[in-house]
């Protein structure tokens, strides 16, 4: 992954509500995700990760690259960005969702799911967590 590539992922991370999951993936079964959180519409998105090799083409299909997530996380924590990632047992279309935090959240994303939190922008105009 391009030097240029882990900037930009640290700046979307690091306004991001900590200890909380988010998912990279949008579903009815889970109210946070990255793209909403970071504000960037499909396309850019899309691109960004792409770009970055976290999603990676397979044929028709598109697959998350574990070996890319582990690189983010390890470079990003030698930046003192600490992030987690995690495979939910939260299912869509059969497969499971891939979920990143920032800082060691307190729960796993299947038991935040249950917890149903309302999502509100936050001062920075970012989409995070808010207890009502």
């Amino acid at each position: 992954m391009e030097e240029d590539l882990v900037d930009l992922w640290s700046q979307l991370l690091l306004p991001l509500r900590r200890r909380v999951w988010y998912a990279f993936t949008p579903s009815d079964a889970f109210k946070c995700n990255l793209q909403s959180a970071t504000s960037l519409n499909q396309f850019q998105y899309e691109t960004i990760l792409q770009a970055s090799g976290i999603l990676c083409k397979k044929g028709d299909n598109y697959t998350f690259s574990n070996s890319q997530l582990d690189y983010l996380q390890g470079v990003l924590r030698g930046r003192f960005l600490d992030i987690y990632i995690n495979r939910s047992k939260i299912e869509r279309n059969g497969k499971r969702l891939f979920f990143i935090a920032v800082d060691k959240p307190h729960q796993n994303p299947s038991a935040q799911a249950k917890d149903e939190p309302n999502i509100r922008p936050n001062r920075r105009g970012n989409h995070g967590l808010d207890a009502e």
